[in-house]
């Protein structure tokens, strides 16, 4: 009985080309899109899936930022065996080189991370070369990831092989792990010993010091073990111990465990990796809405087209069919139709993957586990056989026999009312996704013409170097001999990323606010304003004075910060607020100090013209200085988009995603336009004959699209308003909703609704009446 049915089904879907192709058409590209936004949405949801003790590792933290003392976790661990293990981070990206290559061949943006013997422990490695246990134990040691270690040594065995990290620092290789994944929450290109933090920054006992800020602390529970169980008393330990060392008085230190797995997603500002909960959810919601347009163009144009096989439902019933049977029939229709689509679809998806791989940034593959063959076999299929097959089946198999041998059933009858309210629900996905793109669109644009604070164009960074510092302001008056130069200065960090923090104390509460150490050009150069007191000058005593920001001004100095003591440094001036990092947060308060040797980056204002001459002339002067060190800049602008990467990738995936489903939304008018058009052709010719023009007609068959398309708008507006809304909601500076962004997705719903029927509709408009009235 099964050939049979199967036979029957194939001969049927050969014989209806035209809508066979459209129905596999549109399943096919519904599917691929969802196996392309679910293999993207599995890799976020599984991040750090790799790492063993994902559930029982927690952050110490002080503040928002993931940071705190490099003294805190030998100090816990010493009074807290439930404290199994710990490591402290600290994140750095010093150019490292193959001492054996030439200058110039240094791996940049690469990260180091610089931690205790212990993370091997901590979290999970799988080592290639060396020993794990003694990888790290020394200072002058690097463990390298595979990849990293092919870039600096090739194929060459590279254990007991030197490495030079920031131009001036040997370290060797004692061990290769294999990368890790790339959606894990804490990236580590290679490992060093925590003491190389200390000779990287050339102070010694600087983990001893409990003023030290900026590393990362990650402590291991036993399993099931709840350590906010812990946080009172911890905090009571630690205000003792500061007490007693005379920095600060009790009870300021705020406190708090956070859990490793669930860092990924939170919205902080620290050296991990984060995805976006809310733009997941937002992919989600695409991929099930391409899903559902394209079941609807299914049930749409099978139960429109139902009347074309009334007659063979008819003479099946006559020779003893059952509704079972016939609606066994079409669903086994369906689900090979559905087949067919899958099976292009993963074709598709391997053909698309490489392409959609480099815009989400990361490697995806189609993995053809037991798991993704169940889902792609089995699930998916018999799902959607059901979802786009059981209603036209039900349909199909219900025709009443006299009817049909009569002549009596009407085209398209069946499931009329159920066509219009899907067409409608198409209609508002396609309105709510072109809503969507206009909106993320002016937020993506917004962002981009903001003004920071600052003067973000032609501004060039330089990554300074011991020469460089010793001979800064030789290097500076060669610079601003150049007319294309409009100034040179320094810094700790760059203006739009800076992660460097200080703690500062007020009233019996200490506080964690990001700071920048500058020199007495740094406002000018940056293009930021002194709103109350002064500059710092040229030649005054270093570490002693400070600028503030308007934002530290109204929250600490109500009452006027000139003249302040903070943190023994004297306020001297507040300049104007900026954003000194992404506009997804809010400006907060910001520490300016006057300490130009503790500065590693030159920020060099260029005047727009002749950039290409005047880098060259900047590089003639970097190499008279300075000829051991490569030459190697960024631009601020470019470093500033660099912080919406995310941002960005996200409103590509969504308008490729939504135009695909809106595409959909296309194809399936086209076949219902089709069978309106074809529906109404004896009407049409009664119409002309009594004299109504080719406008009046067009009109008409419009008509019934164009009031779909009112409902729909109704519909998809607050849904609209409300998840734009909330996504809006991730960036502190964002656009407001207007009408306009609805105004503008009714326009297009519509014009791509009337676009898509006319040609059907001019068609059969100019037919001449006398065929129009022998049609049927």
């Amino acid at each position: 009985m099964w050939k049979h049915q199967i036979r029957i089904a194939l001969r049927n879907l050969i014989n209806r080309k035209q809508i066979s192709l459209i129905n596999i058409v549109g399943l096919t590209l519904g599917v691929t899109t969802f196996i392309l936004i679910t293999l993207y949405l599995d890799h976020e949801w599984h991040h750090d899936s790799f790492q063993k003790n994902r559930n029982s590792i927690y952050r110490v933290e002080a503040d928002e930022d993931g940071i705190s003392s490099g003294t805190w976790a030998p100090f816990f661990a010493d009074k807290h065996p439930e404290m199994q293990n710990y490591a402290r981070l600290v994140t750095t990206k010093p150019d490292l080189r193959n001492p054996q290559k030439p200058v110039g061949s240094e791996i940049r943006d690469m990260t180091l991370i610089i931690t205790d013997p212990s993370v091997i422990n901590l979290f999970t490695f799988e080592f290639i070369l060396g020993d794990p246990h003694n990888s790290i134990d020394e200072p002058n040691k690097i463990v390298l990831s595979e990849h990293l270690a092919k870039k600096l040594f090739g194929k060459a065995n590279p254990l007991g092989q030197t490495v030079l990290a920031a131009n001036k620092h040997l370290l060797t290789v004692s061990g290769v792990y294999k990368d890790l994944p790339s959606n894990t929450t804490k990236k580590m290109d290679a490992l060093a010993n925590i003491k190389f933090y200390e000779i990287l920054l050339n102070y010694p006992n600087l983990l001893d010091n409990w003023g030290n800020w900026g590393l990362e602390t990650y402590v291991l529970f036993p399993e099931g073990y709840d350590p906010q169980q812990l946080t009172s008393t911890l905090e009571r330990e630690l205000n003792m111990a500061y007490g007693d060392s005379g920095e600060h008085p009790e009870d300021f230190w705020p406190f708090r465990f956070r859990k490793y797995s669930n860092i990924y997603f939170d919205n902080i500002f620290d050296d991990c990796q984060h995805g976006n909960k809310s733009t997941l959810m937002q992919l989600i919601a695409i991929a099930l809405f391409i899903l559902i347009i394209a079941c609807i163009n299914f049930v749409n144009i099978t139960t429109a087209f139902a009347g074309q096989r009334s007659k063979e439902v008819g003479i099946k019933k006559v020779l003893g069919a059952q509704k079972p049977h016939l609606q066994l029939q079409f669903l086994i229709e369906t689900l090979i139709m559905t087949y067919i689509s899958i099976i292009l679809s993963v074709t598709l998806t391997e053909l698309l993957l490489p392409a959609y791989s480099k815009l989400v940034n990361t490697t995806l593959i189609l993995e053809y586990s037991a798991r993704n063959l169940f889902f792609l076999l089995l699930f998916l299929p018999f799902s959607l056989s059901l979802l786009a097959g059981i209603y036209p089946a039900i349909i199909l198999s219900s025709y009443n026999i006299i009817e049909v041998l009569k002549g009596k059933l009407i085209k398209g009858k069946g499931g009329n009312s159920t066509r219009k309210i899907l067409t409608v629900t198409q209609f508002g996905i396609g309105i709510f996704l072109i809503i969507g793109t206009t909106v993320i669109s002016s937020q993506m644009n917004m962002i981009q013409q903001k003004d920071p604070g600052y003067s973000k164009e032609h501004l060039l960074y330089l990554p300074s170097n011991g020469k460089i510092e010793t001979h800064f302001d030789s290097f500076r008056n060669q610079l601003l001999k150049n007319p294309q130069i409009a100034g040179v200065t320094r810094s700790n960090s760059e203006i739009q990323n800076n992660t460097s923090c200080c703690s500062v104390f007020f009233t019996n509460k200490d506080y964690t606010y990001t700071f920048f150490s500058v020199d007495e050009n740094y406002l000018d150069v940056m293009g930021l304003k002194i709103i109350q007191g002064r500059n710092f000058r040229a030649g005054e005593p270093v570490n002693k004075t400070m600028i503030i920001n308007q934002c530290m001004a109204k929250k600490h100095y109500p009452n006027g910060a000139i003249g302040q003591k903070l943190n023994q440094k004297e306020i001297i001036g507040v300049v104007n607020d900026f954003n000194f990092r992404s506009l997804h947060t809010s400006v907060n308060p910001l520490t300016m100090l006057y300490s130009p040797n503790s500065t590693n980056i030159i920020a060099v204002r260029l005047k727009g013209d002749a950039i290409p001459s005047t880098l060259k002339y900047i590089k003639n002067q970097w190499r008279t200085i300075s000829p051991d060190y490569p030459f190697n800049y960024k631009f601020l602008d470019d470093r500033f988009d660099n912080l919406y990467r995310k941002d960005k990738r996200f409103l590509k995936l969504f308008f490729i995603f939504s135009s695909l489903a809106i595409f959909l939304a296309c194809l399936g008018l086209f076949a219902m336009a089709s069978f309106i058009a074809k529906q109404k052709t004896k009407e049409i010719g009664v119409r002309k004959v009594l004299g109504a023009s080719i406008g009046k007609i067009i009109l008409m068959l419009s008509k019934e699209f164009t009031q779909w398309v009112v409902i729909a708008n109704l519909i998809a507006w607050p849904a609209a308003w409300y998840f734009l809304n909330k996504w809006l909601n991730n960036f502190a500076y964002h656009i407001e909703i207007r009408l306009y962004h609805f105004f503008w997705g009714a326009l297009f719903a519509l014009f791509i609704a009337l676009a898509t029927i006319l040609s059907h509709t001019l068609k059969t408009a100019r037919r001449n009446p006398v065929e129009s009235l022998k049609y049927e």
